[in-house]
């Protein structure tokens, strides 16, 4: 029960040591060049607090809604009696598939800005040294990923009548296993065996590389990864997808 706080209590008690040293070294260099040291200190506090939560809640971010818009699609679609409809259509059933999913990217592109203007507006965070180039690489991998595994999710999402059960279930998978909260290296070795197979993990630890200035030679085998992890989402979702419309043509069921 408590052990997420415990990591977390843990987390800030390494992050305060690391910084204990660093500050010495600061102070000094400050007097050097006239600074005031509680000025000091307080930029230090910010910099820790913003780059402790905001590669993470970002990537939150962009797996939250794009898991919230395509579970809620899909759920819509049993709850208003149009699932026979789809499962009727003559249309490709991977087109039909896929585009649950894709109109809900632009709706995460827009979560991540917002995410970025606040932190930069209002929190000072220093993006400067950040390669953009494969800072939205990770963050796009990030999103296709993420949709991948909402579609996988929304099978089940079309065959329960509780979507608030799917998507938080769901959604607590992102938020404890993937890193984006609490570091990976703090988890049992079973979590973080299930954390290498799920969506925004590996785009996640690329995404940390190019805020740091990091190019795509760095960041590259984590895209692969992450792109290996939405196929594989995809592939089960797609198949399953299809199993459900075949279960439903011959029963009727999934229908309120």
């Amino acid at each position: 029960m408590y052990s997420p706080i415990a990591l977390c209590v843990g987390a800030i008690v390494c992050i305060a040591a690391a910084n204990a040293g660093t500050t010495s070294q600061d102070l000094k260099t400050g007097y050097i060049v006239g600074a005031t040291p509680i000025y000091q200190q307080m930029g230090l506090a910010i910099g820790v607090v913003t780059s402790a939560f905001i590669i993470g809640m970002t990537a939150n971010g962009v797996a939250q809604n794009l898991t919230g818009g395509v579970l809620q699609s899909l759920t819509n679609e049993r709850n208003n009696g149009t699932l026979a409809f789809v499962f009727a259509s003559r249309g490709s059933r991977l087109s039909t598939f896929l585009t649950r999913g894709v109109l809900h990217v632009p709706t995460a592109g827009l979560s991540l800005i917002s995410c970025l203007l606040t932190a930069t507006l209002f929190l000072g965070a220093d993006l400067g040294p950040a390669n953009w180039g494969a800072v939205l690489a990770c963050y796009g991998m990030m999103a296709v990923s993420g949709m991948c595994f909402a579609l996988c999710g929304g099978n089940l999402a079309m065959t329960v009548s509780s979507f608030n059960f799917v998507y938080y279930g769901m959604f607590s998978f992102f938020f404890i296993l993937t890193g984006a909260i609490i570091p990976r290296s703090e988890l049992p070795w079973g979590l973080r065996v299930i954390g290498e197979a799920m969506p925004v993990t590996h785009a996640l630890a690329g995404l940390r590389k190019a805020y740091n200035g990091a190019g795509f030679e760095s960041v590259g085998g984590d895209l692969g990864r992450e792109a290996l992890v939405a196929l594989a989402y995809v592939a089960v979702g797609y198949v399953l997808f299809r199993i459900i419309e075949v279960y439903q043509r011959h029963t009727g069921a999934y229908e309120d």
